[in-house]
């Protein structure tokens, strides 16, 4: 007997706004003011936080003041807004886990002996809980607003959240909900658990940028399944990513956000074939607008450093280069001030709900003449496409030091897109030799598109300094005698670069395909 599921949409509220969103939204649709509830929910572990390595969550949790119910939670926070777990309630007696009543979970082969007896508390969250039980559609939703905080020792944060949960029906008629809010709560898909979010808290780190993390895939998982993992991973690295972008304007902050966005293009163009229809040409068009506008914070950031290694400059330079940098320091701070603009504005926020709605129950979805395709086994559909992405990358890669750069950025592009699929599609190698193959293979792909990546920068460098040449019109300090030192050190480096690109490019002809043991799965 499978695991009961707990299918939930989660999305974060501007606090400012949760009383607004309550009183005209929530109360609206749900014909009343809702069931109110104190919950007081304690989360224990081991010193050795056995039950978080293991993709579980163990709490306790007090509701009004009296009953106790006890819920073991399985699952990882791979989930951007939507999470889709294992989840064991049972009522129990005291403010302590009772581990005979989690018997049925997998709590027992987790948590034995002495580990059992190392647990407890390690953080605690508490909220006022408003809940509403609305019918959309064909759907029974509960909707549960939340407002309260999580604490571990003498930290806390602030907790203001949405949780829609599917009791029947269509997921459809959920997202259908949630768009009937409208933008008025500045709602944003929320992509950490509670349970994360306590775990994170109580180890102390400041919020730090954040790469990808590996896509879970299984083999046997229907290509449409897959597709959708693969996008909720690349919201989930986005979100990650956003709010530490917003506090801190980091450059590590921006690129991980950046290449988030664009591994989502990436997705969207690789499944291209299976998911096109009425609704994706828009959605493209939008994250393209929005990668854009990253795109120019992220190119003054690498131009910034490049012209700050010039700082060893003879002393007569000096001065004149340190104007220019507090000039171009300037153009930072007012493209970061487009880019948190963007961000927090309603049509970026809609953007981010749109492609999530679309990847979970857009019309390619549910199109009868691609249902067969939609249900292939996404090993088969990875095999075809990432040969045929290699033999683009091997065929436009010839003689990269005699094509132009508008040429070698496109290989850097088919390059991305192959390193990024490989990537997408990690999990669905098995064994050892497969393994070593895509290990070797990823690393001549890096090579290449980091040669090539480093050849755009001084391609791009050169048309922010030409830019900047015609905006200032010699109003503004420029770097001094760039045209004879500047220039003369980009052109040894390209050469260099192009030397090394068709050496990377030779490694990736010579590595051998990964996916050979994909058919046999």
């Amino acid at each position: 007997m499978g695991a009961p599921r707990e299918f939930e949409l989660k999305l974060e509220v501007a606090p400012a706004k949760a009383a607004s969103l309550a009183a005209r939204g929530l109360k609206r649709l749900g014909g009343g003011d809702g069931a109110r509830d104190r919950l007081v929910s304690v989360y224990f572990d081991t010193d050795e936080q056995v039950l978080r390595r293991n993709g579980l969550s163990l709490r306790v949790r007090t509701i009004g003041g009296e009953r106790r119910v006890q819920t073991v939670k399985q699952g990882d926070g791979s989930g951007a807004g939507l999470f889709n777990r294992g989840e064991w309630e049972t009522d129990i007696e005291g403010e302590t886990p009772d581990l005979a009543a989690a018997a049925g979970s997998p709590l027992p082969s987790v948590l034995s002996g002495r580990a059992a007896r190392g647990l407890k508390p390690v953080f605690v969250s508490e909220v006022e809980r408003t809940t509403w039980t609305i019918g959309s559609g064909t759907a029974e939703v509960e909707v549960a607003l939340d407002i309260g905080r999580i604490s571990a020792e003498d930290r806390q944060e602030g907790i203001a959240e949405l949780e829609f949960e599917l009791r029947s029906g269509q997921a459809s008629d959920l997202f259908d909900l949630v768009r009937s809010l409208g933008g008025a709560a500045r709602l944003r898909i929320g992509v950490l658990t509670k349970s994360e979010r306590g775990y994170r808290l109580a180890a102390g780190d400041e919020p730090v940028s954040v790469k990808a993390e590996p896509v879970v895939l299984r083999r046997g998982m229907s290509s449409a399944d897959a597709f959708a993992a693969i996008v909720r991973s690349c919201i989930r690295h986005f979100r990650l990513n956003e709010p530490i972008l917003v506090a801190t304007r980091s450059t590590e902050s921006l690129h991980q956000a950046r290449v988030a966005m664009r591994r989502l293009r990436s997705a969207l163009s690789l499944f291209g074939d299976l998911v096109a229809d009425r609704d994706s040409e828009g959605l493209k068009r939008r994250l393209r607008t929005a990668s854009g506008l990253l795109g120019e914070g992220r190119n003054l950031d690498v131009y910034i450093e490049g012209v700050s290694a010039q700082a060893g400059d003879p002393e007569d330079a000096a001065e004149a280069l340190a104007a220019f940098l507090t000039g171009l320091r300037a153009d930072r701070e007012r493209a970061y001030d487009r880019i948190l603009a963007m961000l927090d504005s309603a049509r970026f926020r809609r953007l981010m709900l749109d492609l999530l709605f679309w990847t979970e129950a857009g019309p390619w979805r549910t199109d009868p003449e691609r249902r067969a395709a939609c249900k292939r086994p996404i090993e088969e559909h990875a095999a075809e496409l990432l040969a045929k992405r290699r033999r683009r990358v091997k065929r436009r890669g010839e003689h990269l030091d005699r094509i132009d750069p508008a040429a070698r950025h496109e290989v850097r592009i088919d390059a991305k897109k192959l390193r990024y699929a490989s990537e997408f599609f990690a999990g669905l190698v098995a064994d050892g030799k497969s393994r070593r193959r895509h290990k070797t293979f990823l690393a001549a792909l890096e090579k290449i598109q980091g040669c090539l990546g480093d050849l755009n920068d001084i391609q791009t460098a050169r048309e922010i300094a030409a830019d900047i040449a015609r905006q200032a019109g010699g109003a503004r300090a420029g770097l001094p005698r760039e045209a004879d030192h500047v220039e003369a050190a980009r052109q040894d480096r390209e050469v260099a670069l192009l030397e090394a690109a068709v050496s990377a490019h030779e490694d990736f002809v010579a590595a051998k395909p990964f996916w050979k043991d994909f058919a046999r799965g």
